[in-house]
C-alpha cells in the first residue's frame, strides 16, 4: 500500500487517501522522484517537508510518553 510496486496514482481514491497518512509513501516516493526521473531537492520539497512534520510529531509524542511520572 506503500506505492513501492504499484504507483499511489493508479491505486483507488480511498486508498490514495490512506497513503496520505502513510510516511512510507512519501519516501518511496521521493525515492522514486529521485532514482527514475532525477529530480532535484526542489522538485520534492513539498514532500520533504511532509515527511518531517510527520517525524517532529511522532518525536513529539515519543517523548511525551517517555516522560517519568512523578510519583
Amino acid at each position: 500500500m506503500s506505492g513501492l510496486f504499484t504507483p499511489i496514482e493508479s491505486m483507488p481514491e480511498w486508498v490514495q487517501w490512506f497513503n496520505k497518512n502513510n510516511p512510507i509513501a512519501y519516501f518511496i516516493t521521493i525515492n522514486r522522484m529521485i532514482m527514475l526521473k532525477g529530480s532535484g531537492f526542489s522538485d520534492f520539497l513539498e514532500l520533504f517537508y511532509a515527511l518531517t512534520a510527520y517525524a517532529i510529531l511522532i518525536l513529539i509524542l515519543a517523548v511525551n510518553r517517555y516522560k517519568k511520572v512523578k510519583a
